[in-house]
């Protein structure tokens, strides 16, 4: 089996290495730029501690905050001119997976020519990063995306309807500081939405067109480990061994998702998340058991390890199905978009936005039509 596989240089986990940033990141940098988001993190008292943690370094800084919702090609190239006129040489990001991207994209774009956009697949002007990026040095406080250890930053635009990359693999953390103590004070929806991307990730890299044995491991080790984390999460949101789990899982994801690739849950995450504001992990819990039974319904034996993964007593996929449908029940996510109100008629346009990316590595292959029908049967 033939296949490659990138990952950080450097993944620092352990429970209270927030304590530690400061030392950490003045081996890289004499001005830096802190990249944050929401209030969660600052209300729990942690962003506080780490801005002390650095300042006890002496290491100058400033900060662009505020991050909110998917990163914007606006928000980013914002980003980039603030970084520019202060002179900074590296990025930290402390924050969920947008913040993440932000601060990623921004160390590419900082020592290349600006514009995002120019950048994204299928959307600018094809350009390629020629100089080496910023270092960058990223913080997860939430478990979900794996954006900390993956090369790529998801860029989204509603005005033109598409959710891109910009990608590169010079683009990947110089270090990941992962620390679950940060993902206690998320809420409960961040919490289950970004949980439910990580399981949907190890599940996709597990079946996708691209797996290979190496990222199987991975998949196979922490998607029934994260699947009871998540569980016990939603009787007690602050149990710390169920959030170490969880930010475990969603690291193993990034790494699985980055080699193998993904499937028709992320494909039609694409489509739909440039086209409608509703939160990426939401889209893909609500996809993963129906896209898990139409790719069943053509081909079942593909997921028949994955079965028993999950329940070593599964004596058919069937139930693989009837699991996932029980457990977005458990953490009450809808069964469908229809509360969205989307009208079927958009169906064409989804499906058509959805193509190529993730989509190509689905491991079943669908007709336009079909893939049609089946979003329809969601709206």
């Amino acid at each position: 089996m033939n296949f490659e596989f990138i990952v950080p240089q450097k993944i620092i986990f352990a429970k209270d290495n927030y304590q530690k940033i400061g030392k950490i990141v003045k081996n890289y940098t004499k001005k830096l730029i802190i990249v944050t988001g929401g209030s969660s993190l600052k209300k729990s008292g942690f962003y506080d501690k780490i801005i002390l943690s650095i300042k006890e370094e002496k290491i100058d800084f400033v900060e662009f905050n505020g991050i909110k919702g998917e990163p914007t090609p606006q928000i980013i190239d914002q980003a980039t001119d603030f970084a520019l006129q202060n002179n900074v040489d590296c990025v930290l990001a402390i924050g969920g997976g947008s913040v993440i991207d932000t601060a990623k994209a921004l160390a590419g774009l900082v020592t290349n020519q600006k514009g995002v956009e120019n950048y994204l697949e299928g959307v600018g002007k094809d350009y390629k990063i020629v100089n080496s990026p910023l270092p960058f040095i990223a913080v997860p406080t939430t478990a979900g995306s794996g954006a900390e250890v993956t090369k790529n930053s998801v860029v989204t635009s509603r005005e033109k309807k598409y959710k891109k990359s910009f990608r590169d693999d010079r683009l990947l953390a110089k270090v990941v500081i992962a620390d679950p103590t940060l993902t206690i004070s998320l809420p409960q929806n961040e919490t289950f939405f970004g949980g439910m991307d990580a399981i949907c990730q190890l599940i996709e890299s597990f079946v996708t067109k691209k797996k290979n044995n190496y990222c199987q491991s991975f998949s196979s080790f922490y998607i029934p480990k994260a699947i009871d984390a998540i569980k016990k999460l939603k009787t007690d949101l602050t149990n710390i061994d169920a959030r170490t789990i969880m930010l475990e899982s969603s690291i193993a994801s990034g790494i699985t998702l980055a080699n193998s690739g993904l499937g028709g849950v992320h494909g039609f995450a694409s489509g739909l998340g440039g086209m409608f504001d509703i939160p990426h992990g939401l889209i893909c819990a609500i996809l993963l058991p129906h896209i898990t039974k139409l790719n069943i319904q053509k081909n079942p034996s593909i997921y028949e390890d994955l079965a028993l993964l999950i329940n070593k007593d599964y004596s058919n996929t069937t139930k693989l199905i009837d699991t996932l449908f029980l457990l977005n029940n458990t953490l009450e996510i809808p069964y469908d978009f229809k509360s969205f109100n989307i009208s079927k008629d958009m169906a064409t346009e989804i499906v058509s936005r959805s193509k190529g990316g993730s989509m190509t590595g689905n491991p079943v292959d669908f007709t336009d039509e079909e893939l049609i029908k089946f979003i329809e049967g969601l709206l």
